[in-house]
């Protein structure tokens, strides 16, 4: 499992296994204990500008408390970005 994320203190604190009495290192707690389930984990420093599709899902508004699952078409600006993100990854030759 491969854990990216568009805060370097969350991932340097991550990789070093950094436990802070905070509500941040509760979150590097459950991080943590859940990688632990698998084989190989690596934990990877990623700009917002490049996972714009992430940053978006994170700020839908209006916030809810719970677990949202879109089953068939998910927000239409979701789905614009995934397609400039392939778009953006296709080699012209």
């Amino acid at each position: 499992m491969i854990v990216e994320g568009d805060s370097m203190t969350l991932i340097t604190k991550l990789k070093k296994k950094v436990m802070v009495p905070t509500e941040l290192g509760l979150l590097i707690g459950d991080i943590l204990r859940l990688c632990s389930n698998f084989d190989f984990h690596a934990f990877s420093f990623v700009r917002r500008e490049g996972n714009k599709i992430a940053h978006s899902l994170a700020h839908l508004q209006p916030y809810v408390p719970y677990t949202r699952v879109w089953f068939e078409d998910g927000p239409d600006r979701i789905f614009d970005l995934a397609v400039q993100d392939l778009c953006s990854n296709i080699l012209i030759e």
